[in-house]
């Protein structure tokens, strides 16, 4: 599992990044988002970070609250780019997430 994770922070790479901010999210986006929630019904966890100009933290909150079976993370000291800002913080909430939600789904336990 860690190495997928290792796989994931390889990918975010500063082009990718790039692209990534200079997309509107237009607040109708994050209405039409938040009409869609109810639809998720996978394990699914929320990370916020508290210097987050562009996600605030309370949004994040209400969103994985909006969301059965989320889990929701607070990391300090990092804005939109925790993975970046805090890589090891990040990674280790991710594994713990993946272990503990995800492996535990029937799907990946009946197979």
């Amino acid at each position: 599992m860690a190495h997928f994770v290792d796989k994931i922070q390889a990918n975010n790479n500063p082009e990718n990044l790039r692209v990534l901010l200079s997309q509107s999210h237009s607040p109708q986006d994050r209405a039409a988002a938040a009409n869609c929630v109810h639809m998720i019904a996978c394990p699914t966890q929320v990370i916020a970070a508290t210097a987050d100009r562009i996600s605030d933290v309370e949004e994040e909150r209400l969103l994985a609250s909006a969301i059965d079976n989320s889990s929701f993370v607070e990391i300090s000291e990092a804005g939109h780019l925790s993975p970046f800002e805090q890589p090891n913080l990040w990674r280790s909430h991710v594994l713990g997430f993946m272990d503990r939600d995800i492996l535990q789904c029937t799907v990946f336990t009946n197979s």
